[in-house]
């Protein structure tokens, strides 16, 4: 843990560790939002930390680890690409920056994004709820 930094930042940044380390999906989805939102949280708390740029450092530093091991997780049903597809894509100004900046991070997204599994992810969210992710 972090000791110079306030508490709500060390334990964010601790969950954030806990999702990159760790392999199976129902570990990483929790902690990696969790962490990330708790790190935003605190951003609108204080909105002038002198911390905010270290904050934004470490969420795009995990954000990119995470869709750096896109490809060595198992994920095998619909439902958990389209948790992480959501997931990560929440993370908006953050990944785009990440995915401008790491090509290699770019070419894993895109594979990610292309997979089987994001046709039916989009073709039950139209069925389901109304929703057109491709327009």
């Amino acid at each position: 843990m972090i000791k110079s930094i306030p508490e709500e930042i060390s334990k964010s940044i601790n969950l954030l560790e806990k999702a990159e380390k760790s392999s199976e999906i129902s570990n990483i989805l929790p902690n990696f939002r969790k962490g990330s939102e708790q790190l935003s949280e605190y951003l609108e708390c204080y909105p002038d930390s002198t911390y905010k740029t270290l904050i934004e450092n470490v969420r795009q530093c995990h954000l990119r680890v995470l869709i750096t091991n896109l490809p060595s997780l198992n994920i095998a049903t619909f439902e958990d690409w389209l948790v992480f597809y959501l997931v990560i894509c929440n993370q908006n100004i953050c990944l785009e920056k990440v995915l401008k900046d790491n090509p290699s991070v770019n070419e894993i997204w895109d594979e990610f994004c292309e997979n089987p599994l994001r046709k039916e992810a989009f073709e039950y969210l139209r069925k389901e709820h109304s929703i057109d992710m491709e327009n």
